[in-house]
């Protein structure tokens, strides 16, 4: 059933932005228990950084369980207009993946532990813009494979 009139379309952004808002917050938090599983496999506990691999690959694991996520809300939402393939989600996975390795290589280098930029830290407020900036560079990535999915399915594209 494909969104016609206007106010169907209205509803139809007010209800994926909403339980968008809703899945990335759930996304996150079962992303955060990936995290100190990884992190307390490695032998530290929540309280320790760590070091950088374990730091990165624990990120990576985090925000392949946001990918997996949102990309299944996603998916399901957005059959409503187009037949997406699985490849949408595998997308919003590879983002993060690359994304936050790419980051932990650049953190380690530069010295920057990647739980002291983190949104909501025990010990200092964090540093919202610079864990934002993996994020939207994460949704960028997946932005660009997702693209030509969208391109097949639709003719009015943006370029």
């Amino acid at each position: 059933m494909a969104v016609k009139t206007n106010k169907e379309k209205f509803h139809f952004w007010i209800y994926w932005t909403l339980l968008s808002l809703v899945i990335i917050i759930l996304g996150y938090i079962a992303g955060e228990i990936v995290l100190l599983l990884i992190h307390g496999a490695f032998g530290f506990t929540q309280h320790d950084w760590g070091t950088p691999l374990s730091q990165t690959l624990g990120h990576i694991a985090a925000g392949a369980v946001l990918g997996l996520a949102v990309g299944l809300f996603q998916r399901s939402f957005l059959k409503k207009l187009f037949n997406v393939p699985a490849l949408w989600i595998y997308a919003l996975i590879i983002g993060f993946i690359v994304i936050e390795l790419i980051s932990g290589i650049i953190l380690s280098q530069m010295g920057i532990n990647r739980g002291e930029i983190k949104f909501f830290e025990y010990e200092t407020p964090g540093n919202p813009p610079g864990e934002s900036l993996i994020y939207a560079l994460a949704g960028l990535v997946a932005g660009f494979i997702q693209w030509p999915i969208l391109n097949k399915s639709f003719s009015r594209g943006v370029f």
